[in-house]
Parts: structure tokens; C-alpha cells; sequence
């Protein structure tokens, strides 16, 4: 019975609507575009009345075709109805007389909604039988099953966007169409909520069954079951955005679709442009954190304090291991560093601290497996990442082993000479004799000469002194050796040097080496090179400064006047 309403629907449509042709009327302006308008709706009608022919002798899937066949092409058929419209508003406003087009869009009024009803009730029919198919259906078929829901449901909320834009045309003329868009505002309402509903029992299954599969005893079915949640949202999805469409476009209000749209899928972009649907997730946001509070408050505030207590106890049993470790290093037979005693107590003690924040956080329900297992996989990714910082932590540890300097060393090392302040695994810091603080990366460090200044608890002076040419070398001598035994600093054993070391350009050139415990190495330097200075200067001994003889050499008549000593003089040097 269903069928032949759709068939007279259907030829009232292509058979009477379209045998009156106003193109036959005299021509005016608007003709040649009314004749293009209606002929584009006679090859329509042509077509639709070849379907119908058809459709009375098939059955099964191949009537379905012809059926949706059919369907679209009275869908496409409502453009050049519009259009019609269209040339109708122009032509009165433009002061001609358009009755005639008039009683041709009234004859195709009634069957255009009837044939739209009709196949958005046997549609909604196949979408329901479809669908219970799939909540029975075996993971193997319901994938196909899926894409035969989204393709009905894009056909039906086509059906409505057709029965939209319907009601949009004979409005444009003036027509009385209310009874039908009380009919679409009434129908299109009741398919969004039932699109919002399904949409919310998705969304509940996708989270219910993706806690399922994170679980370690989840098998394939909870991973399936979560699948086929997200399958569905995007079924609805797509859906619900068509018709929340289609609702806007008739002047409906639709935030709360849109804001279950945005909650759905996550994309804010979708809420940004409607200010109505951005105030509706903020309040939304509220109320689901006004609850949370509510309901978790109490608990949240115990853990916290329990979190916080674990950590302060943790925090102290490290401060108190670290003293415990250096204690023990201390009294070790074996040999080991400050920077070393220093580094396990900071390891050990932050080796405690992490264990405790780790215990705390599992006080919130957080697991400690997959998280060590995240931070090694991290911990990887890291490491190849810094490279550069991983050699400056080898060489830190190369460092603490073979000890070449500890803390308060004075050192010449990475190209920076001064005292050894502070080291960690990956640099060290060095406070030069100006006072600046230089920080040098341990592999620099390691790979280049370190002299150490401090390896020796004694340490001798060199220095060297010129005199004159014409000074007494013996009495020089004496008076070095004199200045060197006097000084209080200076120790007897090894004994000091004093030796005539070379024959310079300007000077002859002693060397002085005293030995001295290490902590005095400057103070003796300084003090020597005074004292022999004034004594130098008390004995008459010179100190010169590098000189030049310079001899002038001149030739021809009257030259030896030019220079010193005339050319007799020349001639002798």
C-alpha cells in the first residue's frame, strides 16, 4: 500500500504538475530563463516516470535501487523548483504578472512533501531493521553493517534537508506552508534527540570498554566493543552535524547539539564561532568540576595530605642517609675524594626522594610499573637525544673514580686554571684566582691534560735572575744562596739550588729553585724576588736590561768625522 502512495505521489509529480507549461505563454522577459527552469524538470519527469515503470516489476535489492534512484532525482529536482521560485520573486517584483508560474509551483505543492514523508518513514524503517541486525551481528560482519548505517542515515537526513529547503521555496512566494513546517520542526526534533541519545550511549561505551582494554586481563572483545563505540560516535557524529544544520538553517536553536558535537569529538574549533555553544561547555565544564569537587573533595583532600606526609618522611630518611653515607666514607679504610663522598650522599639522597614521591603517587591510584616502564622508554629517548650531556656524565664518573683533584684543589684543567669549588656528573666548577666562577664540562675535562697543583704537599720555586757581564759571579752567588737560606719558608731539605744556568744575550742568568711546602709557593716566589731585588740593588750587582751595541760604518773622503772615533774607529770595530 506504502508503495502506490509513493507511486501517485511520483506521477501526480511528473504527470499533471509538469502538463501545464507556462512557457507557452507569451514571452517577456523572464522566458528563456522559465523555459531553461522547465526543461531541466521535464527530463526529470521523464526520468522519474521511467522509474516508476520499472519499480512496479522489481523486487528485493534492485527495487531499492530504483527507489533511492528515484528519490535523488526528485531531491535534485527541487534546485530547478527553487530556481522557479526564484524567477517568480523577480518577475513580480519587477512588475510582471507571474500567475502562471505561480499555478504551476501550486500544483506540485502537496506531492513533494508527501513523497518526502514517505521516504523518510521507510528509510527510518530500514535504518531500524539495519541496526538491530548489528547489535547481533559478529565483529566480522559489523564493520560492513556500520557503513550501511552511515550511508541510511546520510540518506535520511538528506530526506530532511530536501523537506527544509521545500518549505524555504513556497515561503519565498508567499505560500502557506505552516501545517508542513510544523510537521518538519516536530519530526527533525525528535531525530535529534535520538541522535543526541545514541550519541551519549556511545560515548558511555567508549570510555567503558577502552578501561576494559587498558586492562591487563582485557581480551580482543573489550578491544572490539571499544572500536565499535568509536564507530559508532563517528556515525552520529556525521549525523547529528547534518541535522543540527538543517535545524539552524529553519531558525531552531541547536547549542546543545553542537556543544554534545564538540564533548563528542573534542574539537573546540567547532564551539568557537557560536558564542551561545562556547558558554554552554564552560558551564558545562563548571558544573562537571562543581561535582568532581563535590563527590572527590573529601577523598582528594585526605590523599593530598597523605602524599605530602610521605614525601616530608621520604624527604627526611634522605637527609639522614646522606649523613649516614658520608659517616661510613668517612671512616672507610678506603681512600675516597670529597667530590666523591659528596656526589653518593646527593645520589643516595635523591635516589630516597624519588622512591618516596613514587610511593606517594601510588596513594592517587597511579601505577608504578607502567610508569617506570614509560620513564625507560623515556629515559631512552633522552639519552640518544643527549648525547653530548651523557659523555659529560661518563667522564664525571671517570673523574670520581681515578680521582685526579678533589675539592679545594688548585688545578689547570679544560684550559681554566683555579680552585676546584663544586662537581657534578656532568661539570665542574672552578673558582679562578681573580674570583670567577667557571663552569667546565666534565668530558673537556677528562679529554685534555689535568695538573693538578695541589697532588704534592711540597713544591719548589724556580727562578731566574740575570747580572751583569762585569759583576763578580762569585760574590753573585753568594748573595742568592744567602737570601734563599734566610727565608723561613724555605725547607733544608731538599736542599736550595743556586747555579749559573746560562750565558745570555744581556746577562748571566742564575736559577734559583727552593723548595717549599705547596701552600706556600707564591708567598715564597714574591718575597725572594723582592728581597733579591734590594739586595741586588745594596751590593751593586746590575741587573740589565736587554741592550745593542750599535757600530757605524763610513767610506769615502772626510768619513771618519761621521762617527765616533772617526774612521780609525770604524775600521777597529
Amino acid at each position: 500500500m506504502t508503495w502506490k502512495i509513493l507511486v501517485t505521489a511520483m506521477l501526480l509529480i511528473a504527470g499533471g504538475a509538469f502538463a501545464t507549461n507556462p512557457a507557452a505563454q507569451p514571452n517577456d522577459a523572464f522566458t528563456a530563463e522559465a523555459d531553461s527552469a522547465l526543461a531541466k524538470l521535464d527530463r526529470a519527469r521523464a526520468e522519474i516516470r521511467g522509474l516508476t515503470s520499472r519499480l512496479n516489476s522489481l523486487a528485493g535489492e534492485d527495487s531499492l535501487v530504483i527507489f533511492r534512484r528515484r528519490a535523488s532525482i526528485l531531491i535534485a529536482a527541487l534546485d530547478d523548483v527553487k530556481h522557479m521560485a526564484d524567477i517568480v520573486v523577480r518577475q513580480e517584483q519587477a512588475g510582471g504578472d507571474a500567475s502562471r508560474l505561480r499555478a504551476y509551483l501550486a500544483d506540485i505543492q502537496a506531492p513533494i512533501p508527501a513523497a518526502l514523508d514517505f521516504m523518510r518513514t521507510d528509510l527510518t524503517k530500514q535504518l531500524g531493521v539495519v541496526e538491530n541486525g548489528a547489535r547481533r551481528a559478529p565483529a566480522a560482519e559489523l564493520r560492513v553493517l556500520e557503513t550501511d548505517i552511515a550511508d541510511l542515515n546520510a540518506e535520511l537526513d538528506g530526506i530532511y534537508g530536501a523537506k527544509a529547503k521545500y518549505i524555504a521555496i513556497y515561503e519565498q512566494v508567499g505560500d502557506d506552508v505552516a501545517a508542513e513546517r510544523s510537521k518538519l520542526v516536530r519530526h527533525i526534533s525528535e531525530r535529534a534527540e535520538l541522535l543526541s541519545g545514541k550519541l551519549r550511549l556511545a560515548m558511555e561505551n567508549r570510555q567503558k570498554y577502552s578501561k576494559r582494554a587498558m586492562q591487563k586481563t582485557a581480551d580482543t572483545r573489550s578491544q572490539e566493543a571499544a572500536t565499535a563505540a568509536q564507530n559508532a560516535i563517528d556515525n552520529y557524529v556525521a549525523s547529528l552535524e547534518r541535522i543540527s544544520t538543517t535545524m539552524s538553517g529553519l531558525g531552531l536553536d541547536v547549542t546543545e547539539y553542537r556543544t554534545l558535537l564538540v564533548e563528542a569529538t573534542g574539537e573546540l574549533f567547532r564551539g568557537l564561532g557560536d558564542r551561545k555553544v562556547a558558554l554552554s561547555l564552560l558551564e558545562r565544564g563548571l558544573v562537571r568540576l562543581r561535582d568532581w569537587l563535590m563527590g572527590e573533595a573529601p577523598g582528594l583532600v585526605l590523599k593530598l595530605i597523605i602524599f605530602a606526609i610521605i614525601v616530608f618522611a621520604f624527604r627526611i630518611l634522605g637527609r639522614l642517609a646522606r649523613k649516614a653515607v658520608v659517616r661510613s666514607l668517612d671512616k672507610s679504610p678506603v681512600q675516597t675524594s670529597q667530590l666523591m663522598r659528596s656526589m653518593v650522599s646527593k645520589v643516595v639522597k635523591n635516589l630516597i626522594l624519588l622512591f618516596g614521591i613514587l610511593v606517594a603517587l601510588s596513594q592517587f591510584g597511579v601505577s608504578l610499573s607502567p610508569l617506570l616502564a614509560g620513564l625507560g622508554v623515556a629515559g631512552f629517548i633522552v639519552g640518544f637525544a643527549l648525547q653530548d650531556t651523557l659523555a659529560n656524565f661518563a667522564s664525571g664518573v671517570m673523574i670520581l673514580f681515578y680521582k685526579p683533584f678533589d675539592k679545594g684543589d688548585a688545578v689547570e684543567a679544560g684550559g681554566v686554571t683555579g680552585v676546584v669549588s663544586h662537581m657534578s656528573l656532568v661539570s665542574t666548577t672552578i673558582l679562578t684566582f681573580d674570583n670567577q666562577t667557571i663552569i667546565v664540562p666534565n668530558s673537556k675535562i677528562w679529554g685534555d691534560v689535568i695538573k693538578n697543583i695541589n697532588t704534592q704537599d711540597r713544591r719548589r720555586v724556580d727562578l731566574k735572575f740575570g747580572i751583569s757581564y762585569s759583576d763578580d759571579i762569585p760574590r753573585a752567588e753568594a748573595v742568592l744562596m744567602e737570601i734563599v737560606k734566610a727565608h723561613p719558608n724555605v725547607l733544608e731539605t731538599p736542599e736550595p739550588v743556586v747555579r749559573l744556568h746560562e750565558l745570555g744575550d744581556s746577562s748571566v742568568n742564575f736559577v734559583v729553585r727552593p723548595w717549599v711546602v705547596t701552600t706556600d709557593y707564591w708567598e715564597v716566589y714574591w718575597d725572594l724576588t723582592r728581597t733579591v731585588k734590594m739586595r741586588f740593588d745594596k751590593e751593586g750587582i746590575s741587573i740589565p736590561f736587554p741592550q745593542r751595541d750599535v757600530h757605524l760604518y763610513t767610506e769615502g773622503p772626510g768619513a771618519g768625522a761621521a762617527g765616533p772615533g772617526g774612521a780609525d774607529a770604524g775600521r777597529g770595530a
